[in-house]
């Protein structure tokens, strides 16, 4: 966890029920940045097994 927690671009982490494990916010400046950030950092951690990502697609409130 110490190890996310030292990721610039992770923004706010939160520990969910069940199997989720953890849900991440991230902050980057353009979707280039993305993949890197997964492959590079993210998925590097110790503990990290699989990353499923979402993008926010629309806000409706």
């Amino acid at each position: 966890m110490s190890e996310l927690k030292e990721i610039e671009e992770i923004t706010a982490i939160w520990r969910l029920s069940g199997d989720c494990g953890l849900l991440m916010k991230v902050d980057i400046a353009s979707i280039e940045k993305f993949n890197p950030l997964i492959e590079d950092k993210i998925s590097q951690v110790s503990g990290i097994k699989i990353v499923e990502t979402c993008f926010i697609t629309d806000i409706i409130k």
